[in-house]
């Protein structure tokens, strides 16, 4: 059914370019997600957090999501409305504040994820916007500003950046030798690593390698895992592999293929380079979570591709109009 939500929601958003133009079509979504934006806010006055980790980790894991459920779903959200205003920033219809506000939200929303996909197209972005295109004056002035801007951040934030991001560094030099391993003896300190995920994926693969050579092809079967598992798989090339085999992996992997070089045809630079570091950021969501399996991440992949599509087809002065 998610598969069919994202070909209905993407020839709708294609049609709307074509008809109203792409400004035009993002603007109303672009309020939503300010409202969005307020919500958060109003969770953040009210001090009405929610500990995700208080259970699994002692790291600061508070998470201002407005009322949601799952900080996950709310930063894929938050994530959106990062993508909508960094396409009307160069289209010169929103402040260049805005797209960072989006961050400040996905900061305060505290799912490491989504705060990790999103450093790219931030810094793609911004790039785009204040430093292509500029004066070499305007560019050196640009580069001492942000190195300035980097070490103040470290200076202000380097103790709660440690404690809430320092078991990455662990997770990724022991990531070869869990993954080699049968997930029965991880030891209770290497099942908390990233949140379980080390241990969710080598279960995963595990319970793969297991299946007959039809099955590896086609898969235990879609929404399979909830019949042996208590956790999703928080990857979406784990989970696909899982449910629909090799096959439904190289078509996804298709997929984004497809959107990449959709991405690498827009001919206005600005508006590629933003296109660009938004496809990454969701490659790296898709790596530690399942935004496809969400109906927010579904819209999301949605824009991402159409987006893309749509510029990619137009010449560049239909670009700037557009």
């Amino acid at each position: 059914m998610k598969w069919l939500l994202l070909i209905v929601t993407s020839i709708a958003l294609i049609e709307l370019y074509y008809k109203h133009g792409l400004v035009n079509t993002l603007k109303p979504f672009y309020h939503l997600f300010i409202a969005l934006l307020v919500s958060q806010l109003a969770s953040i006055i009210l001090n009405q957090g929610k500990d995700t980790e208080s259970l699994s980790s002692t790291s600061n894991a508070v998470s201002y999501i407005a009322g949601y459920a799952h900080e996950s779903a709310f930063s894929i959200l938050l994530y959106t409305g990062f993508l909508i205003s960094s396409i009307l920033l160069l289209k010169k219809n929103v402040k260049a504040i805005v797209p960072f506000l989006f961050i400040v939200g996905l900061v305060f929303a505290n799912y490491r994820t989504m705060l990790i996909a999103s450093l790219i197209p931030l810094l793609f972005t911004y790039i785009a916007y204040l430093y292509m295109g500029t004066k070499k004056d305007t560019k050196l002035i640009m580069i001492c500003f942000t190195v300035i801007a980097v070490i103040g951040f470290n200076a202000l934030f380097a103790e709660s950046v440690v404690e809430r991001f320092g078991e990455l560094g662990g997770a990724i030099s022991s990531f070869s030798e869990l993954m080699t391993i049968d997930y029965s003896l991880f030891t209770d300190e290497e099942r908390r690593l990233l949140s379980t995920r080390l241990y969710l994926w080598n279960m995963y693969l595990t319970e793969f390698s297991y299946f007959s050579f039809s099955q590896m092809l086609l898969g235990a079967g879609p929404e399979v895992w909830s019949d042996h598992f208590e956790v999703y798989a928080h990857n979406t090339f784990v989970a696909v592999l899982y449910d629909l085999g090799i096959i439904g992996l190289l078509a996804l992997l298709a997929m984004l293929y497809t959107t990449l070089l959709l991405t690498l045809k827009i001919t206005d630079k600005k508006l590629r380079v933003v296109a660009i570091g938004l496809f990454i950021g969701f490659f790296v969501m898709s790596n530690s979570t399942m935004p496809l399996w969400a109906v927010e991440g579904i819209h999301l992949y949605s824009f991402i591709f159409t987006i893309a599509f749509y510029l990619s087809k137009r010449k560049i002065s239909e670009q700037k109009q557009y």
